[in-house]
């Protein structure tokens, strides 16, 4: 059984219904942690906090950019630039941190396909890099596919005890689908069938002109 539980977190997206926004919505969607401060960062699709310092953060742009990872503190300074060596960079939409044997390791997910186009998917494991590093070299690769044909999905999770990677489909419907792959092969690049895992709700929040989709999601010990 897992000892972790996945956290999804949510993304609001527009939909045409009659309500209006209350003055408390427009409150909670002016909520600003910190900005990210370094000009590159046009897009930020994915974030994760680093194994080596809970005080900095890694990001990416969404798709358009080269394959780089920005760093930047809890107070959005930036930090650091890496440029990921061996990645290609289609259509970024989440990163993860996770040890593995030890490892401080992080997982890029090349896993968007609004159009439903991509027969498959990319998912990327580097070490993670010091802040000092300008370069890191991609040291496995999964090309993946869904047993069902092609999802879009913008959240993935890893969960380096189980070694266990999960996809969660953004769906436009009240069901998000959520799949799982294995990490338990040391070849450097995999092919692997998804395996389906269950549905996840994401209802209209009561009261919101909005429905929420899931875009980024990460393991919490529990």
């Amino acid at each position: 059984m897992m000892r972790l539980v996945i956290i999804l977190a949510v993304c609001i997206q527009t939909l045409a219904l009659q309500s209006a926004l209350q003055s408390e919505d427009i409150a909670r969607l002016k909520a600003i942690q910190a900005v990210i401060q370094c000009g590159d960062v046009i897009e930020s699709s994915g974030i994760a906090m680093s194994y080596r310092d809970p005080n900095v953060l890694w990001t990416h742009n969404d798709s358009g950019d080269s394959p780089r990872l920005f760093a930047f503190d809890t107070d959005g300074r930036h930090r650091g630039e890496v440029k990921i060596e061996g990645a290609e960079h289609v259509d970024w939409e989440d990163i993860a941190s996770y040890d593995i044997g030890g490892v401080a390791s992080l997982m890029i997910g090349d896993v968007g396909d609004n159009r439903l186009s991509r027969q498959s998917v990319t998912c990327y494991r580097i070490v993670e890099p010091q802040l000092t590093d300008d370069r890191a070299k991609v040291v496995q690769t999964w090309s993946i596919r869904y047993p069902e044909g092609s999802r879009d999905c913008e959240a993935i999770a890893v969960d380096g005890s189980q070694q266990l990677l999960v996809l969660a489909t953004k769906s436009k419907g009240l069901q998000a689908e959520l799949y799982g792959v294995k990490l338990d092969s040391d070849r450097k690049y995999q092919e692997a069938t998804a395996t389906f895992l269950g549905r996840f709700p994401s209802h209209l929040s009561p009261g919101w002109t909005f429905i929420r989709m899931i875009t980024a999601s990460y393991f919490q010990p529990i």
